[in-house]
Protein backbone atom coordinates (compact mmCIF):
# COMPACT_ATOMS: atom_id res chain seq x y z
CA UNK A 1 0.00 0.00 0.00
CA UNK A 2 1.81 3.50 -1.23
CA UNK A 3 -0.86 5.67 -0.13
CA UNK A 4 -4.12 5.46 2.21
CA UNK A 5 -6.62 8.09 3.99
CA UNK A 6 -8.88 7.36 6.27
CA UNK A 7 -10.56 8.70 9.45
CA UNK A 8 -12.16 11.81 7.68
CA UNK A 9 -13.37 15.29 9.40
CA UNK A 10 -16.21 16.46 7.86
CA UNK A 11 -16.02 18.67 5.02
CA UNK A 12 -16.39 22.33 6.12
CA UNK A 13 -17.18 25.34 3.98
CA UNK A 14 -14.41 28.04 4.55
CA UNK A 15 -15.73 30.63 2.19
CA UNK A 16 -15.47 33.77 3.85
CA UNK A 17 -11.62 32.63 3.71
CA UNK A 18 -11.00 30.61 0.58
CA UNK A 19 -13.67 31.93 -2.24
CA UNK A 20 -15.76 28.59 -1.36
CA UNK A 21 -13.02 26.08 -1.42
CA UNK A 22 -13.40 23.24 1.10
CA UNK A 23 -11.11 22.24 4.04
CA UNK A 24 -11.48 18.76 5.27
CA UNK A 25 -8.94 16.87 7.70
CA UNK A 26 -7.25 13.12 6.80
CA UNK A 27 -5.42 10.80 8.18
CA UNK A 28 -2.49 9.63 5.80
CA UNK A 29 -0.19 6.78 5.51
CA UNK A 30 2.39 6.96 2.75
CA UNK A 31 4.09 3.58 2.43
CA UNK A 32 6.64 3.22 -0.25
CA UNK A 33 7.11 5.93 -2.29
CA UNK A 34 7.15 6.31 -6.40
CA UNK A 35 9.10 8.54 -8.51
CA UNK A 36 6.86 11.47 -9.43
CA UNK A 37 4.30 11.31 -6.66
CA UNK A 38 1.52 8.98 -5.24
CA UNK A 39 -1.87 8.62 -7.05
CA UNK A 40 -4.22 11.01 -5.69
CA UNK A 41 -7.55 11.47 -7.50
CA UNK A 42 -9.39 14.06 -5.59
CA UNK A 43 -12.15 11.70 -5.65
CA UNK A 44 -10.72 9.57 -3.11
CA UNK A 45 -11.23 12.39 -0.52
CA UNK A 46 -14.15 13.12 -1.68
CA UNK A 47 -13.74 16.38 -3.97
CA UNK A 48 -13.54 17.27 -7.32
CA UNK A 49 -10.52 19.38 -7.58
CA UNK A 50 -7.57 19.54 -4.64
CA UNK A 51 -5.77 22.56 -4.34
CA UNK A 52 -3.51 22.00 -1.59
CA UNK A 53 -2.37 19.16 0.82
CA UNK A 54 -1.27 20.76 4.55
CA UNK A 55 0.55 18.52 6.77
CA UNK A 56 -0.89 19.40 10.61
CA UNK A 57 0.57 16.71 12.39
CA UNK A 58 2.68 13.75 12.86
CA UNK A 59 4.59 14.58 9.25
CA UNK A 60 8.04 14.12 10.33
CA UNK A 61 9.05 17.31 8.91
CA UNK A 62 7.98 16.29 5.51
CA UNK A 63 6.18 18.67 3.02
CA UNK A 64 3.45 17.74 0.78
CA UNK A 65 2.72 19.44 -2.94
CA UNK A 66 -0.49 18.49 -5.00
CA UNK A 67 0.45 17.70 -8.78
CA UNK A 68 -2.69 18.61 -10.22
CA UNK A 69 -2.05 18.19 -13.74
CA UNK A 70 -1.47 14.47 -12.73
CA UNK A 71 -3.69 14.47 -9.40
CA UNK A 72 -0.47 12.91 -7.38
CA UNK A 73 0.63 13.90 -4.12
CA UNK A 74 4.01 14.71 -3.88
CA UNK A 75 6.18 14.16 -0.61
CA UNK A 76 9.26 16.31 -0.05
CA UNK A 77 12.05 16.01 2.86
CA UNK A 78 12.66 18.71 5.31
CA UNK A 79 16.03 20.03 2.68
CA UNK A 80 12.97 20.45 -0.26
CA UNK A 81 14.45 17.15 -2.03
CA UNK A 82 11.32 15.18 -3.27
CA UNK A 83 11.76 11.39 -1.25
CA UNK A 84 13.15 8.43 -3.45
CA UNK A 85 11.59 5.53 -5.52
CA UNK A 86 10.62 2.68 -3.75
CA UNK A 87 11.79 4.92 0.05
CA UNK A 88 9.22 4.38 2.34
CA UNK A 89 9.28 7.62 4.53
CA UNK A 90 7.44 6.11 7.84
CA UNK A 91 4.66 8.72 7.57
CA UNK A 92 2.15 6.66 9.50
CA UNK A 93 -1.21 8.54 10.60
CA UNK A 94 -0.62 11.48 9.50
CA UNK A 95 -3.02 14.51 9.61
CA UNK A 96 -3.11 16.56 7.36
CA UNK A 97 -5.87 19.15 5.66
CA UNK A 98 -6.48 18.72 2.17
CA UNK A 99 -8.38 22.16 0.41
CA UNK A 100 -9.91 22.23 -2.71
CA UNK A 101 -14.17 22.28 -4.20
Amino acid sequence: MALAFSAPKPIVSVSSLLNGRRCAQWTLTVGAYVTDGLALAPATVGMTEIDVVIPIRGCKGFAFDYDRTNDKLLVYTSGGTQVGNAVDPGINAAQVWIIGS
